[in-house]
């Protein structure tokens, strides 16, 4: 369900019309069809009282399964469970793991000059490696799906909702 919205979206298929977002191609089945409610997106299943959280992946390169173990295989298989577990519960989801910390960029603007500096910045123990969005009713509801994911046995998960910028917006115009 999450790459056929987000390549939809990405493809500009979808247009805003009111509160609803059409795509003019009737291509897209209804049940990915997105329902746009002060600033956030929801699928027809969800409630506009659902909140996003973002679910931060902390890990270690040097702790838990090393890729090309049978350890690792059954670890990639915990996450497809775990996504599959998302999609059978109707959850609306994007996630994916991230690069290396030495592959990374920053960007800061000091006296109006915009300057890069390529990774790694600093040594830490725990590193992000990855993240999931997820639409679920509650925090508590995230905890549950959080505890779920196969980085909690060989890290740490960050749960933290996304705050909703919409009324910050409508302040603004």
């Amino acid at each position: 369900m999450r790459q056929s919205v987000a390549d939809s979206w990405n493809a500009g298929k979808f247009f805003a019309l009111g509160q609803k977002i059409l795509d003019p191609l009737s291509n897209i089945p209804p049940a990915v069809r997105l329902v746009c409610m002060g600033g956030r997106m929801f699928a027809p299943h969800q409630q506009e009282t659902d909140m996003q959280y973002m679910l931060l992946l902390y890990g270690n390169d040097d702790q838990g399964p090393q890729p090309g173990t049978p350890e690792f295989g059954a670890m990639m298989a915990g996450y497809q469970a775990f996504n599959d577990r998302l999609d059978a519960d109707g959850i609306t989801w994007s996630g994916e793991a991230l690069q290396g910390v030495e592959t990374a960029t920053l960007i800061t603007r000091k006296s109006g000059k915009v300057e890069t500096m390529d990774g790694p910045f600093a040594e830490t123990k725990e590193q992000l490696g990855g993240y999931y969005l997820i639409d679920v009713p509650d925090l508590d509801a995230a905890l549950r799906y959080a505890q779920l994911i196969p980085a909690v046995d060989h890290g740490t998960i960050e749960v933290r909702p996304v705050m909703d910028v919409g009324p910050m917006l409508e302040q603004a115009t």
